[in-house]
């Protein structure tokens, strides 16, 4: 296994942050050749929406929903990590799939000792970035456990 990756630095001038985070994010999914999770090509979600950069990007950077997502420091420093995990690089990492009511495959990459979750939805030809955040909540960490008690590890 190879060392645990350190946090990508977050202090400077936004313009110099974001262009360190969105390396770290063109690495992990715009490299060629594609990652792929269970012989499927991984994909984020491309719309640019507010901003030049894709949707994807600000999934595992920021926190919230729609118009109020907001810079989210401890987010985005992690975002080094999700190659390493993708790649089976760090130990520790829990996976497991859950299909949700309406049918959607869910993958779970949660690094509880360091409370990092990345979860992805598996679709028949792709699998897609949902997010990728910190579990800082009793809540969100119960939630996982059941999640993952009720899963199917792979």
């Amino acid at each position: 296994m190879a060392s645990f990756p350190d946090f990508v630095d977050v202090n400077g001038a936004w313009d110099e942050i974001c262009a360190r985070l969105y390396e770290h994010f063109e690495r992990t999914f715009k490299c060629v050749p594609r990652r792929t999770i269970n012989g499927k090509p991984l994909v984020f979600d491309g719309r640019v929406i507010d901003s030049n950069l894709e949707e994807g990007f600000w999934h595992v950077v920021t926190a919230g929903k729609g118009e109020n997502r907001l810079y989210d420091p401890d987010r985005a420093r992690r975002i080094c990590w999700i190659a390493d995990i993708l790649d089976g690089k760090i130990a520790g990492v829990s996976r497991w799939v859950t299909v949700e009511g309406d049918g959607t495959r869910k993958l779970y990459y949660w690094l509880e000792q360091n409370q990092y979750v990345i979860i992805f939805a598996e679709k028949p030809k792709v699998v897609v970035l949902v997010t990728a955040f910190c579990v800082n909540q009793p809540w969100t960490e119960r939630d996982l456990g059941k999640r993952r008690a009720s899963g199917e590890a792979f």
